[in-house]
């Protein structure tokens, strides 16, 4: 979203065509238009960073075995036991919901469903859950 917003404000100090919405602001369909082509060329990115450093990816749900081993459930559901000098787990992420707060992705929405809405709020609200 921040790679958009930044391409947004490029384009339109090169531009006077674009439409501007919102009192100066990137209407939130233009931001949202290219967010999967920033996100593909991130993981294309990643992937070359990986290939070019001779680092093997497993994708799936590990568990640590010992300091040198990993148990790995795959995401066809095969498993195996890995064995390596150095393991590096990336855990991924996602949203956190607070429990009393009902995520509806129309009216309460969190990071995965903001990227989807098909209009800009006329208001946000936000919280930080520590």
């Amino acid at each position: 979203m921040r790679e958009q917003a930044l391409r947004y404000l490029h384009a339109r100090a090169q531009s006077t065509s674009i439409e501007v919405q919102l009192h100066g602001d990137a209407p939130l369909s233009a931001l949202l238009k290219g967010v999967d082509e920033v996100i593909a060329s991130q993981d294309r990115y990643m992937q070359l960073q990986l290939e070019r450093n001779r680092v093997e990816l497993f994708r799936g749900k590990g568990v640590l075995l010992d300091a040198s081993r990993v148990a790995v459930r795959h995401l066809d559901g095969t498993q195996s036991v890995l064995r390596a000098p150095r393991i590096l787990l990336a855990t991924g992420s996602r949203p956190r919901h607070v429990s009393n707060i009902e995520v509806d992705h129309e009216h309460v929405v969190d990071s995965d469903s903001v990227l989807s809405l098909p209009y800009l709020p006329s208001r946000w609200w936000c919280w930080a859950a520590a």
